[in-house]
């Protein structure tokens, strides 16, 4: 499956107590399925906020993803960034995120790249019976901390240009992200690609 100009909006909160209507509106448009998810507070009649909005599309028949070589990749890591970007990783507060989300067990960084090896907690194997895009993994694949930046947060995405999904996530996976060229760090807002590969680089 293909996501094409995934936009995060709005986060949607549902108040304690309060009903919030959901709607998922899907429209055909040539070979792809345009869709928005929106809510609004049933209580209030408030007007809809618009929370998604995605273009979707089946990945095209016999499409294979590219292999990488990680050891090749890893070859490329400098040490002193690596440290840095070690340092800005963050502690999740469980009470918020959960245990789940304590599943990042190296960053290596190196010019214009970074590459995290993410494994879920035994304990939560059983997870990916259900859940085959965990969303702990996939959160913590598309973090990335470049020294480089102006605070210590890390750049969390709101969109995506274009996220071809191939498989299912195993439990153990790696995030490649290449940072472009001529990002400023000095901004809010950089672009990356970000490639998820299990432990034979595909």
């Amino acid at each position: 499956m293909v996501f094409h100009n995934l936009v995060f909006k709005m986060p949607m909160v549902a108040e304690d107590g309060k009903d919030r209507e959901v709607q998922t509106l899907i429209r055909r448009e040539k070979n792809r399925l345009k869709t928005l998810i929106r809510s609004r507070d049933r209580s209030q009649s408030y007007e809809w906020i618009t929370h998604i909005e995605v273009e979707v599309e089946p990945l095209a028949n016999g499409s294979q993803m590219r292999q990488l070589d990680l050891n090749e990749i890893r070859q490329k890591g400098d040490d002193q960034l690596t440290e840095a970007a070690q340092n800005n990783i963050i502690l999740y507060d469980n009470s918020l995120y959960g245990p789940r989300w304590e599943n990042r067990k190296s960053v290596l960084c190196g010019k214009d790249f970074q590459l995290t090896e993410i494994e879920l907690k035994e304990e939560f194997v059983s997870d990916l019976l259900n859940y085959k895009l965990h969303p702990a993994i996939f959160d913590m694949c598309t973090q990335y901390d470049d020294p480089r930046k102006k605070d210590d947060e890390p750049f969390l995405p709101f969109a995506y240009k274009k996220l071809a999904i191939s498989g299912e996530f195993p439990r153990k996976v790696y995030s490649y992200i290449r940072s472009y060229p001529d990002n400023n760090f000095q901004e809010s807002e950089v672009w990356y690609d970000i490639t998820i590969l299990d432990e034979d680089g595909t």
